[in-house]
């Protein structure tokens, strides 16, 4: 599936992209759709999909690639994290992305990144780059509070487990946060929520007040029962949505830095932002007892969810661009 010629400095393409991501058969539909159809626009999401630009290329389609997790950003972040040994590797692997997406970035006629963070970031390394911001979006037509009473004391995390960042939050979260909250509030309840939980998350379950689901057809009854939506992620990179399912569930949320990157929001206002273990155990502990806080920073969370990130709110934005390229 490997189709691409441009030069690679160190004569090796990322295994976690290429070898794992790259189906030929991907390809042939690509070919076959664009052989058959006029179209103006092709729009790629993630870089695990971007290295079929080539195809795009012998027609006269303009091309919009949108970096949903900038995965050099994201090696950085893991090797910050790592031991001394395993930041050796990680750096290699860095260097090896770091070459791999400016190369596929700059075939494109446009870039879009979710954060601002990450279109410096892009553009850091290739400033020709036409890289524009546009962030995620949320159907707030699905995405509705309820009325339901929510539990006294539950926390809620939902992610997809074969995603890292997702499986390191809820370790970290268990391990080093948890345990401080249940000295103030020993029978808080921590629901875990999502597809393709491995055995380290699924071994939390033997704790009598940790829930883990596994992969559920509808999240709304879970962000419906809880008290407080958490977000202790440290790794990884672009935007996250389940901030924005929080939001518009009504739901006051617990969130580190690197969570709440690319959100217009305000510590205290809208949302608590903490890294280090005691201030985001303290946080929790502040909202879980003191009700007319969680409804307001729920009621805030809420309005500038549907202000700011409603998916018509986002189309227009691409809308433009789109127009913009097939103008110029």
């Amino acid at each position: 599936g490997q189709s691409l010629n441009e030069p690679d400095w160190f004569h090796i393409k990322p295994h976690e992209i290429v070898k794992d991501f790259a189906n030929p058969k991907m390809k042939e539909a690509l070919e076959k759709e664009l052989f058959s159809n006029d179209y103006d626009v092709v729009q790629y999401e993630y870089l695990q999909m971007a290295y079929l630009i080539n195809i795009v290329k012998k027609y006269n389609t303009a091309s919009v690639f949108t970096e949903i997790e900038v995965q050099s950003r994201k090696l950085w972040r893991d090797m910050l994290h790592a031991s001394f040994l395993e930041k050796l590797d990680y750096f290699y692997r860095w260097m090896v992305m770091v070459n791999f997406e400016n190369s596929i970035c700059s075939r494109f006629d446009a870039v879009v990144a979710l954060t601002k963070e990450d279109a410096r970031y892009i553009q850091q390394y290739n400033p020709k780059l036409d890289v524009r911001t546009s962030p995620m979006g949320i159907d707030i037509s699905f995405f509705l509070p309820h009325s339901m009473q929510a539990e006294r004391q539950s926390l809620l995390f939902v992610g997809y487990f074969r995603h890292p960042p997702n499986v390191d939050a809820m370790i970290h979260f268990s391990k080093d946060i948890l345990p401080l909250i249940r000295k103030k509030y020993p029978d808080v309840k921590l629901y875990i929520v999502g597809g393709e939980i491995p055995r380290e998350i699924q071994q939390l379950s033997f704790d009598n007040n940790v829930v883990v689901t596994g992969w559920v057809d509808d999240l709304r009854p879970y962000y419906e029962k809880a008290t407080i939506f958490i977000a202790p992620i440290r790794l990884g990179a672009g935007m996250r949505g389940k901030i924005l399912e929080a939001w518009a569930m009504k739901k006051p949320i617990v969130s580190s830095s690197v969570a709440a990157e690319g959100y217009h929001c305000e510590n205290g206002r809208e949302i608590f932002i903490a890294d280090e273990p005691t201030m985001f155990a303290d946080a929790v502990i502040q909202l879980l007892g003191d009700e007319r806080l969680r409804e307001k920073i729920a009621e805030n969370g809420y309005l500038r969810a549907r202000s700011e990130y409603a998916w018509s709110k986002i189309a227009q934005q691409y809308e433009e661009l789109y127009y913009h390229l097939l103008n110029s």
